[in-house]
């Protein structure tokens, strides 16, 4: 008896049941993959459970997390604008929802900024005036 109660379930379970729905595979992309120091991107985070916190982070050169917000209600989370601060280099952003433990990656390169402008070509100053332009008169 218990063979054909054994023989029953793995036959349910081979020919029957219906598959599981497949969890929707978590998404990450950014504004560009590529951004100088002080500029800004947006990450869209997709894929998550509707309403749940995603919280965003980095690996590269600096490691980093920002705060944890909830997706809407469709697993979307929009992060951003996202300042770039942090030095040169390439970086892994990471999106992963607090209760499905869903997570995405994609790639960020950092540039650095573009000089101030008005600085010299081989300072890391600004150019000012020269010596001579301070002492003119109304200068």
């Amino acid at each position: 008896m218990a063979i054909i109660l054994v023989l029953a379930v793995v036959v349910y379970i081979v020919l029957v049941r219906p598959p599981a729905a497949a969890a929707t595979a978590a998404q990450l992309s950014l504004t560009s993959t590529q951004v100088k120091m002080g500029t800004t991107y947006l990450a869209t985070a997709t894929g998550f459970a509707p309403n749940e916190k995603v919280k965003f982070s980095w690996t590269g050169p600096t490691n980093g997390m920002m705060d944890d917000l909830p997706a809407d209600a469709t697993g979307k989370k929009v992060q951003g604008p996202i300042l770039e601060r942090d030095p040169p280099g390439n970086y892994v952003i990471i999106a992963t929802g607090l209760t499905s433990g869903r997570s995405a990656t994609a790639r960020l390169q950092v540039l650095a900024a573009d000089p101030p402008s008005g600085a010299g070509p081989d300072s890391d100053e600004p150019a000012g005036p020269s010596d001579s332009e301070q002492n003119q008169p109304g200068g």
